[in-house]
């Protein structure tokens, strides 16, 4: 699981120049950014670069496995059901990585080279800024 915060000090003197009513503003513009991660987190599995010379059978399909250091090529597409979007009570908006293995292609294993996609999507944003000129065209 992903949590999308903020906790930065130039955001909290952002808001205290905002009205009470921002809030639900800033709840709304975390939960689209949180989409946003989702959707580009699973384009970019769709979009990988795949080692067709390295295709191998498994389960009766023939398995055409990522390049290293690239996003996890689809395959059963558990990994991409799995990935979910969420508000909580307290505003915070969560990505959730559903399938178990999703820390074995992040990272790698002794067999395998990372396939790694959730912290260069996430490395990509500017979630401060973005909440920023967001929240400004809608409250102001």
């Amino acid at each position: 699981m992903i949590n999308i915060r903020i906790d930065d000090r130039e955001f909290k003197k952002f808001m205290r120049t905002f009205p009470k009513r921002s809030t639900n503003a800033i709840k709304q513009e975390l939960l689209e950014i949180a989409i946003d991660y989702r959707n580009d987190v699973i384009g970019a599995m769709r979009n990988t670069t795949r080692m067709v010379s390295r295709s191998y059978r498994r389960g009766g399909k023939l398995h055409h496995p990522s390049m290293p250091g690239h996003p996890p090529a689809i395959d059963t597409g558990n990994l991409v059901k799995g990935i979910g979007v969420n508000r909580r009570n307290d505003g915070a908006a969560v990505v959730s990585r559903g399938a178990k293995y999703v820390t074995y292609l992040e990272s790698g294993t002794s067999k395998m080279a990372p396939r790694p996609v959730w912290n260069p999507e996430l490395e990509k944003i500017d979630i401060l800024g973005k909440v920023i000129r967001n929240i400004k065209m809608r409250v102001l």
